[in-house]
């Protein structure tokens, strides 16, 4: 079988399915209750790798595996990992999700222009979503929500300043998108060139959202407040002035 993960270009030829969940969904053992939980052990790296190359077509480094096990990396930073899984001695994993909560600005900076805008507190951290994938088999039946629900609520309970969460979504995944704007996500800003692999070069987007109390309100009225005074700014131009110099090589975007 071949993986119809989304996250892989349109016309890909994609992956085979190597984990070893498959052969037990496959069994007559059928579906299992699924359960939530936030550790992974050494034994299951080598799964959780196959997974990895299943759902993504980036190839992540081996300190991004081992964090998922150890809870830290990334320069110090915590990293949070949720997992659904199946079955006892052994279990199986059918999705989880990677979230790594930024520490210094030095970490995950692509937030660093999205946090002016929102009224963060100075002393605020941000957490970015790594990696979020359901097995082909299992996907559509709320285990990638119930995955991100547990993941922020678990970055909300080991830092307490944190206030925003954010990702990026390749810009020909249009299912991940829509997935994370069903979930309160808001859109900011398409990053160009932004992901690079097989020798192409792929957009992306920044999506967000904003957690503690009412932060769903407040990230829609800062962004908007932002977005007018943007608006402002660019028709003011438009209006003042009336025709640019033979030697103003300056043009508006």
């Amino acid at each position: 079988m071949i993986t119809n993960s989304t996250a892989y270009p349109p016309g890909d030829d994609g992956v085979l399915l190597t984990a070893r969940v498959h052969k037990h969904l496959e069994s007559d053992e059928g579906v299992d209750d699924i359960c939530y939980s936030t550790s992974v052990s050494w034994d299951e790296l080598d799964e959780v790798r196959a997974l990895h190359t299943e759902w993504f077509p980036v190839a992540y480094h081996e300190d991004f595996f081992q964090s998922i096990v150890t809870g830290t990396g990334f320069g110090g930073g915590d990293v949070v990992t949720v997992v659904a899984t199946m079955g006892e001695n052994p279990r199986y994993i059918v999705g989880m999700i990677t979230i790594a909560i930024r520490r210094a600005e030095s970490q995950y900076n692509p937030a660093a222009d999205l946090s002016p805008y929102l009224g963060l507190p100075t002393d605020s951290t941000a957490a970015y979503i790594l990696t979020l994938g359901v097995v082909d088999e299992l996907r559509g039946k709320g285990i990638g929500r119930r995955l991100l629900d547990l993941a922020i609520r678990k970055v909300e309970e080991t830092d307490h300043m944190c206030r925003l969460v954010f990702l990026h979504v390749i810009e020909y995944n249009e299912a991940a998108r829509k997935f994370y704007l069903r979930e309160k996500f808001l859109e900011f800003k398409k990053y160009s060139e932004f992901y690079f692999f097989d020798g192409k070069v792929f957009d992306g987007m920044l999506l967000y959202k904003l957690v503690g109390n009412d932060s769903e309100v407040k990230g829609v009225w800062q962004v908007t407040r932002w977005l007018y005074k943007k608006m402002r700014e660019l028709f003011g131009s438009i209006f003042t002035v009336k025709r640019p110099r033979k030697d103003d090589d300056s043009s508006l975007v």
